[in-house]
């Protein structure tokens, strides 16, 4: 190759590359200061319920927020609607409230307020004497939980124990069936081992008939019978009453 032309490619690749310098830093500018002013125009705070929202980096503008009014008040209205006591479940002529659940205030009618605030007490009760020994399994003081559900009876306890679990000052660990794979079950069941007799089965189905739940309880139920345990006095259920 001859020298001067390696010397001119390399000049004109110093030039190009300065140019593509100059472009970025003035691409970085303009950039810099549209990121501001969205993030002027797109941060929402909420102080009193400790939210923020930051919409600036969503590619959205004007028009597309004046196209989405209308739309966006129909939604409010329904989910008004629906924290007012609406039938969200029109197959089972249900409302939809676990939101009451955190503020049983909010609640439609004071029957419904007072269900929860009963049964809120109820549970806590029980946890207590759980905690303490008070209700214990054939084997001692109760050490594991073993969640049975589907869908979201099974994804909410997940959620809560994800989050919250801390392992170094849990009174019980969480174990979950919450789906009908006989190898993901068997592996559950075997990780418990020898302490099952230590664990309490939470049995979770609104109307009492889930079929996938009916199974993973039958296979817990077949495990505890296997070591001589009875089932029943080391499971409770949590359903819809009358189911």
């Amino acid at each position: 190759m001859c020298p001067n032309s390696t010397t001119q490619r390399l000049a004109s690749f110093g030039f190009w590359l300065k140019a593509l310098e100059h472009f970025l830093i003035a691409n970085m500018n303009t950039t810099s200061q549209n990121s501001w002013q969205n993030f002027q125009k797109y941060y929402v705070d909420f102080p009193s319920i400790e939210l923020a929202l930051d919409f600036s980096r969503m590619g959205l503008d004007q028009a597309f927020l004046t196209k989405m009014a209308k739309p966006m008040q129909k939604a409010f209205a329904a989910m008004k609607a629906l924290e007012g006591g609406a039938i969200a479940n029109p197959d089972e002529r249900r409302m939809v409230g676990h939101y009451w659940l955190r503020n049983a205030a909010k609640a439609p009618n004071p029957q419904i307020r007072a269900e929860i605030e009963g049964t809120r007490k109820r549970i806590k009760a029980f946890a207590k004497a759980i905690h303490a020994g008070k209700v214990k399994g054939s084997g001692g003081k109760f050490k594991n939980i073993l969640i049975i559900g589907i869908g979201g009876s099974a994804l909410g306890p997940q959620f809560v124990s994800n989050a919250l679990s801390n392992p170094n000052q849990d009174k019980v660990q969480a174990f979950f069936l919450d789906n009908t794979d006989p190898d993901g079950i068997q592996r559950v069941l075997q990780t418990i081992g020898k302490e099952l007799s230590q664990t309490l089965a939470i049995v979770i189905s609104k109307s009492g008939g889930t079929k996938e739940t009916r199974n993973g309880m039958l296979e817990a139920k077949a495990a505890y019978e296997a070591i001589g345990l009875k089932f029943a006095k080391h499971a409770v259920a949590i359903t819809g009453e009358g189911s």
